[in-house]
């Protein structure tokens, strides 16, 4: 096995780093900008921007040659870091009487209440998706570790904001896991989602993927993402498109 080099390590934390301070910075500038009619920007865009670019940010790092096993260190030192804030800051809250009972997040319709563990799930499933990876691009294992991004990083993203844009005009529906609520539109553009995620991985690690096996990943995944909430489907949507295509 060939060895890392500390260089191989250094340099793309350094530039994981310097990414995600860039994406902190920006998702605060979006959080104070107002629209033209004084309105601040809405709390789940901003989150779910930060949802999608710290998704994409490891596939790049990819692209450009970084080593799988670097990648998964990094996951590993995300993940410790979102656990240290998430459990600081909710026993900072409890230590002050903010945080009494447990309650969900925003949800589709723009309610909003204190975060969940779904800052914690997130790093898991990208550190299990990295895993399951060879270093090789045009990989069985690859393809299916990439397809498990891009459906965590676009399909569930943009399928909410998709279901808060859409909360007063479209039926919605709670979650039986969590009791979050969900939309149908946000569920039917994870499902569009999902399967133009499947299709761009396939093309990326150079992958066939036929019709049936498409339209029953991006099924698995719709239905990971609308019966968890509360932050499991961070979890829970990666690891059906895990199991339904390792199973195909």
């Amino acid at each position: 096995m060939e060895s890392v080099t500390w260089q191989q390590v250094v340099v793309p934390l350094l530039v994981h780093i310097a990414l995600s301070a860039c994406m902190v910075l920006s998702a605060e500038a979006m959080s104070k900008r107002r629209g033209s009619r004084g309105a601040k920007l809405h709390p789940q865009f901003v989150r779910k921007y930060m949802h999608i670019f710290a998704s994409l940010q490891p596939l790049a790092l990819m692209y450009f040659g970084v080593r799988r096993v670097v990648l998964v260190g990094l996951m590993i030192f995300v993940l410790l870091c979102n656990c240290y804030l998430f459990f600081f800051t909710r026993m900072d809250s409890l230590d002050d009487g903010e945080v009494k009972t447990h309650q969900p997040p925003e949800n589709a319709r723009g309610k909003s209440s204190p975060g969940t563990a779904g800052v914690v799930y997130f790093p898991v499933a990208l550190l299990f998706s990295f895993w399951v990876m060879d270093d090789a691009i045009e990989s069985r294992n690859t393809f299916i570790g990439v397809s498990m991004v891009l459906t965590l990083s676009l399909a569930d993203g943009l399928a909410a904001i998709a279901g808060t844009l859409c909360a007063r005009f479209t039926p919605a529906y709670r979650a039986p896991v969590g009791r979050g609520t969900k939309t149908l539109v946000g569920s039917v553009v994870c499902f569009c989602l999902s399967a133009i995620a499947i299709l761009l991985a396939s093309f990326w690690t150079k992958q066939r993927v036929s019709l049936v096996q498409l339209l029953l990943v991006s099924l698995a995944s719709m239905l990971a993402e609308g019966t968890f909430s509360l932050g499991l489907d961070n979890l829970t949507q990666p690891l059906a498109v895990y199991l339904t295509l390792h199973r195909l």
